[in-house]
């Protein structure tokens, strides 16, 4: 842990409230008085909600609270009301309830005036959108000044102003990752590479005949356009801004988490879906790559996730998920919401949120359920009628589950590097196969091999755990067998590691392509784990 006093993993009921709102919205917040705010608060605690993460500052770059005199940071939303952010942590400190700020990174709708280059550019120049905003020149980017000169200055003064007890950064990590052609970018990785930025947000050929493969990145940003954008071997220029620009990633942490300190040393921080297999960090030194991190080392106090964002089946993500953030030893929670698809307010089932918080608690994590206010900030009261009753499940549950330690028995390997760099259905890039969606019909259909593994497990009552590279060569010893389901780029270390677990009667099974590349994505003359090794269980 990064603090001296880590109490987030102590606290098993939490509750998100999703706020964003566009600019041209009117009367925000404009029903939520002191009064409504005690109200609300009260109706938290009677929920069993120890927790409650609140807006400051929204995707659209708009602060939830009055300005203060003499202090230059932040703009208000144009329709706010009420001081939402002020009147909600008094209300929630005074019902005894711990506070936790949202603030949105790298999603801002009204500075393009004043700080054009500031902002990602398509080829054209065009100033684009960020993630699921419908405003053009609204992502900033990552290679900007922004973070120091706007961001830092504003969440400091949001920390220091209302004392927040943790900050849940969202826009961050994930919203880097794009292909960005401001001169920022072209400098700096120019500066750092020696190469001039790829054309295309590319689509290239793997080594293997006839099998096309392409990374990930801001999955708003099309992947693939057509045969014609094929040239004749990998791109070293893409896999170098690859590298380049997930080292901008713990560049980003590193600053965030220092200048969070520095106002407030026992804050805890997370920034939202990092410590995930699909997003590994490298560690890069003197503009070299070394490793790939584990999430423990990534400086975060707690690892928070929305993972469901678009629906599926919540318990076998939750289930898959939390398999993963179990063995990496930093306290964890996932997001699961009253609704069908985040912006709206249906309210599902309460045996639904019985079985996913069911689904939290036996692999380890927090619950954290999400509600979204109405524009004028109310809220329904039953939604908060239906989560007492589910809170009441976890409050019976959650002493067996505190500080406990998931039990090893088959251990399942993601490769997190594979999921950037690997071949078509592998990780994260099997949603964007040149023949069809995941889960689509017919011979385009792709299922991520991780995903594959941890179904074809849990459906057969058998007890798993999902590794990295590191975690599993310091855990082997515990596993009764190891399953490497395509992972195609592994480390030299973990290859030997695997050659002793075998051989000293250690069950294996690996399947494709796994080990064809190192962790660099360089081709090894031969693939050094492969069937002639194979170790099958005896029962």
């Amino acid at each position: 842990m990064t603090t001296t006093t880590n109490w987030y993993g102590a606290l098993p009921r939490k509750l998100h409230l999703d706020y964003h709102q566009p600019p041209w919205m009117t009367g925000v917040a404009a029903a939520f008085t002191r009064d409504e705010a005690q109200r609300q608060a009260r109706m938290f605690r009677e929920a069993g909600v120890q927790l409650v993460e609140l807006f400051t500052y929204d995707h659209h770059g708009f602060c939830f609270f009055e300005p203060q005199t003499g202090v230059n940071v932040g703009k208000t939303h144009p329709g706010l009301a009420q001081n939402y952010t002020e009147y909600m942590v008094a209300a929630l400190k005074a019902e005894g309830i711990r506070t936790m700020a949202y603030i949105n990174v790298y999603g801002n709708v009204h500075l393009s005036e004043q700080h054009p280059d500031w902002y990602v550019r398509d080829q054209d120049g065009r100033m684009t959108a960020a993630a699921w905003l419908q405003y053009d020149a609204s992502h900033i980017c990552a290679s900007s000044p922004f973070i120091d000169e706007y961001y830092i200055p504003l969440m400091q003064n949001i920390i220091t102003r209302f004392d927040f007890d943790a900050i849940w950064l969202d826009g961050g990590t994930w919203l880097v990752e794009t292909l960005c052609y401001c001169d920022n970018c072209k400098a700096q990785f120019r500066a750092a590479t020696g190469y001039e930025l790829p054309t295309q947000f590319p689509a290239r050929p793997v080594r293997d005949a006839g099998v096309l493969s392409w990374g990930f990145g801001n999955p708003f940003i099309p992947q693939f356009t057509g045969m014609s954008d094929l040239t004749g071997d990998d791109d070293p220029v893409w896999i170098a801004w690859r590298m380049w620009c997930m080292g901008q990633l713990m560049a980003y942490l590193g600053k965030i988490t220092a200048a969070a300190r520095a106002v407030k040393p026992d804050i805890l921080v997370t920034d939202n879906n990092v410590g995930r297999w699909v997003r590994p960090f490298p560690l890069i030194e003197a503009g070299k790559f070394v490793r790939w991190l584990q999430p423990r080392e990534l400086g975060l106090d707690f690892l928070s996730c929305d993972p469901v964002f678009f629906g599926g089946n919540h318990e076998v993500v939750l289930s898959r998920d939390g398999r993963y953030q179990a063995t990496t030893g930093v306290p964890f929670d996932f997001m699961n919401e009253r609704f069908h698809k985040w912006g709206e307010w249906q309210l599902r089932s309460t045996l639904d949120f019985k079985l996913e918080f069911a689904t939290k608690l036996a692999v380890g994590a927090s619950c954290f359920f999400a509600d979204q206010p109405y524009p004028d900030g109310t809220l329904e009261s039953e939604v908060y009628t239906r989560l007492g009753e589910a809170y009441d499940f976890v409050k019976a549950r959650e002493a067996f589950v505190q500080d406990a330690r998931m039990t090893p028995d088959v251990a399942i390997l993601a490769s997190s590097v594979s999921q950037i760099f690997g071949p078509i259905g592998n990780g994260i890039n099997a949603g964007r196969a040149l023949n069809g969606q995941i889960g689509a019909g017919g011979a385009g259909a792709r299922t991520d091999r991780v995903e594959g593994a941890h179904l074809a497990l849990i459906e057969q009552g058998a007890q798993c755990l999902i590794y990295d590279e590191a975690t599993l060569r310091e855990t082997l010893s515990e596993q009764s067998a190891v399953l490497i389901a395509e992972q195609c780029l592994l480390e030299d270390a973990t290859i030997d590691a695997l050659y002793g677990y075998v051989e000293n009667g250690g069950a294996l099974i690996v399947t494709g392509r796994s080990g064809r590349w190192d962790e660099q994505y360089r081709p090894r003359a031969h693939t050094p784990v492969s069937y002639t090794h194979l170790t099958l269980p005896t029962n």
